[in-house]
């Protein structure tokens, strides 16, 4: 349980650090749908996906092979610092000639994706968006990679707390509308991220030793496909939907997306943080298989609970947010919390395809999903409109998480615990059932402590867990403090 201990001690500074950094642009909503109208709340969207895409195309894999580069491929402190400096200096220049073209092909790249229904000035504004999203993002690897969980906490809150200040300002304050959403990004994200980039490379030592970066281009090349792939996966759908019906039905869509990601802002980019160093920590361990068997159940179970209570309070969530004019959004956030859910056990269970090596099978089950997607949307957006691409989401993150599964246990076999696991999908099933019939927020609040008591509550007292995860959920464990850069 003391390697458990340090992984949920790790979670939860992360849970802390994401539910305050999504809860303030959770409270934005109000204010964006009382200033957006529904073409602009679906075109912020479009900007942000792009950016994300951008970010992740300039990178090639590079930080996503960071972790695995310093703890497998290095030996001294000095070989991972100018790791780090030759990083910088290879990403800095890429990213810079990317974003020069995009300012100058602004007016068609508008065109294209807000078929006349936006202003070219938001694609222009993008530009210095991306370069402060790089700026702000590459410290905050390497805070992950280090393991520095307070650090990571700390600035990312920084981030977002002066961007939910500029937000309040430009667009209450000043009636700038989406324009001001995007520079109070650019002023909040540049300016974490420039003074964190001062203050660490102050300490890295650059160089131009690029062949240092071989190791992370053996990880992250390979797996640059899977994120564009994971990518197409996620927003495919937020331009296909104003392809067929326009920025509005984007609008509401993307409301619900919202509610639904509350689950990953709660659960799963928290618990991914913390993870993957984790799993990677254990490599070499022989009772690994039954440690990874025990986290996919506690994380299974947590999932469920946070998707009912999602289902008992999506629509009260959406009334309060748009006063009604996101209404239509109610249908789409159960099958996108299910995608949510099924995202976060292929997390679990993909742990043996990386730590055996396998990830160029992984790819093409990530590519398979991605043109699943594509597909399915293809055929379900024209008639259903948004359900057609929450379903298609669904359907594309299940494929994905049995191709994954079968894959890994073939090298990598972990015994789960189906019985458990099942049980606790049924009750599930039938507490969701009852949240559907029920009136009331205080009788679907009666129904969630209920199924707390019998499903999770239950299962882990009666095999004698409940008490180690009392103990490994404590946030002042000595094991929770980071080292030093």
């Amino acid at each position: 349980m003391k390697g458990i201990r340090s992984l949920f001690n790790d979670s939860l500074l992360y849970a802390v650090s994401n539910l305050l950094q999504r809860g303030l642009t959770f409270l934005l909503l109000p204010l964006y749908a009382a200033y957006f109208t529904k073409s602009e709340f679906g075109a912020m969207e479009q900007i942000y996906q792009t950016v994300i895409v951008l970010t992740l195309v300039t990178s090639l894999g590079l930080p996503q092979g960071l972790v695995r580069g310093f703890y497998l491929d290095t030996q001294t402190e000095e070989d991972r610092n100018k790791m780090l400096g030759a990083l910088i200096t290879f990403l800095a220049p890429l990213t810079l000639c990317v974003g020069l073209i995009i300012g100058w092909r602004y007016e068609s790249i508008a065109r294209l994706l807000f078929r006349d229904e936006g202003e070219p000035l938001w694609i222009k504004l993008s530009v210095p968006f991306y370069f402060s999203l790089v700026l702000q993002q590459l410290p905050l690897q390497i805070f992950k990679t280090l393991r520095q969980v307070r650090q990571y906490t700390l600035w990312s809150l920084a981030s977002f707390a002066l961007v939910a200040a500029g937000n309040v300002y430009l667009i209450v304050a000043l009636h700038w509308g989406l324009t001001g959403m995007i520079l109070a990004n650019i002023f909040g994200f540049g300016g974490v991220g420039l003074f964190l980039s001062i203050r660490l490379l102050r300490r890295i030592p650059w160089n131009w030793e690029w062949r240092r970066l071989s190791p992370l281009f053996a990880f992250g090349l390979p797996m640059l496909p899977a994120l564009l792939a994971r990518k197409v996966l996620d927003a495919s759908d937020r331009f296909m939907i104003p392809y067929y019906h326009g920025l509005d039905e984007l609008g509401i869509y993307v409301m619900g997306a919202k509610i639904a990601n509350i689950l990953d802002v709660l659960l799963l980019t928290p618990f991914l943080y913390a993870w993957q160093p984790f799993f990677y920590s254990l490599s070499r361990d022989a009772e690994a298989p039954k440690v990874f068997a025990r986290v996919t159940h506690y994380l299974f179970l947590a999932l469920c609970f946070v998707l009912l209570l999602l289902a008992a309070s999506g629509s009260w969530m959406l009334s309060f947010l748009g006063g009604g004019k996101f209404a239509a959004a109610q249908s789409v956030i159960i099958p996108l919390v299910l995608s949510i859910l099924f995202n976060g056990v292929q997390y679990c269970v993909s742990a043996g395809i990386h730590l055996r090596k396998k990830l160029h099978q992984e790819v093409l089950i990530m590519i398979a999903a991605a043109g699943l997607n594509v597909l399915l949307n293809w055929f379900l957006i024209p008639p259903y409109r948004g359900m057609g691409a929450a379903i298609s989401t669904a359907a594309s993150y299940f494929f994905y998480l049995v191709g994954t599964f079968l894959l890994s246990q073939r090298f990598y076999p972990v015994a789960y615990p189906w019985a458990r696991m099942g049980n606790a999908s049924i009750q599930t099933l039938i507490a969701f059932l009852l949240l559907t019939q029920a009136k009331t927020l205080l009788f679907k609040f009666g129904i969630l402590v209920f199924y707390l008591f019998t499903c999770p509550g239950f299962d882990l007292w009666r095999h004698g867990e409940l008490k180690q995860i009392a103990a490994s959920s404590s946030l002042f464990s000595k094991e929770a403090g980071a080292s030093k850069l």
